[in-house]
């Protein structure tokens, strides 16, 4: 039995002990210029979706009610322009891969 648990945990396997007093390290979230003042998320105010292309969209459309970060498909369906998007944070915009089907996309 011991040579079996020798040999586990030399493979790297450990008890959940030994997982409960081991931290891991975390990573600090660097933000670029633009992004400063903004946190990321991921969820839609509206539609209340966990999607990768959220942006915020300072708009002033009132049936909206004040949402604000806004998936893709939400921002196309109640029209609202690209000029308005204030981020780039989803991986597509930043790898200028953002598309929209209303209106021009903003280029940052």
């Amino acid at each position: 039995m011991d040579q079996l648990k020798k040999a586990l945990q030399k493979a790297g396997f450990t008890t959940s002990d030994q997982l409960k007093t081991k931290e891991r390290p975390r990573k600090a979230i660097k933000l670029d210029d633009e992004r400063k003042g903004h946190e990321i998320r991921n969820q839609c105010d509206l539609c209340d979706k966990f999607a990768s292309n959220i942006e915020h969209y300072e708009h002033r459309v009132g049936v909206l009610n004040g949402k604000k970060w806004l998936c893709l498909k939400c921002a196309d369906e109640h029209r609202i322009n690209d000029e308005t998007r204030t981020t780039h944070q989803s991986p597509l915009a930043r790898s200028g891969l953002f598309l929209r089907e209303y209106g021009r996309t903003r280029k940052f």
